[in-house]
């Protein structure tokens, strides 16, 4: 059994050894002298170039694949969320979009109701001001029918009277 420390599963260790590895296989004694060393007593591999041989165990091999596996992974799922936020994006400009059409078309309405306000305020003040004029002129018209009324009646009353003389 593995000490607690040199477990692989913690994600910190796996960073680490993937630095390690990375980093061994680039200095240059690495490469040149103990890979010339391992190809004596390894066969040699069939590639042209067989000084670029690295050799690893078995287990950091399969957590190097695993974490390329993961990598890969990890790239496909932010190339995911990547879409998807551009696609929420746009939803939200539209959305955007669409509210402040909404407010500008309130802004609208609440202008248009208060023209209409105002004009209805204006409408029924000129309704008020016609009904007293249309009181006063049918008093007027009163008046001057009963004055009308009492001179023809007068006036009745002195013809008949002059006939009688």
């Amino acid at each position: 059994m593995k000490p607690k420390f040199l477990t692989l599963r913690n994600a910190n260790m796996k960073k680490l050894l993937l630095l390690a590895s990375i980093l061994l296989m680039n200095l240059s004694s690495f490469c040149q002298s103990d890979t010339s060393q391992a190809q004596q007593t390894l066969p040699v591999p069939t590639k042209a170039d067989a000084d670029s041989l690295i050799c690893i165990t078995k287990d950091v091999a399969i957590y190097l694949v695993q974490d390329l596996i993961a990598l890969d992974y990890c790239q496909q799922e932010l190339e995911a969320f990547r879409n998807l936020s551009i696609k929420y994006r746009n939803l939200i400009n539209t959305q955007d979009t669409l509210i402040n059409k909404l407010q500008a078309t309130e802004r609208n309405l609440k202008i248009n109701l208060n023209l209409s306000n105002g004009v209805a305020e204006e409408q029924g003040n000129k309704i008020i001001k016609l009904e007293k004029d249309l009181k006063q002129k049918t008093k007027a018209k009163r008046i001057w029918t009963v004055i009308a009324t009492a001179a023809l009646t007068g006036a009745a009353v002195i013809y008949t009277s002059c006939k009688e003389f």
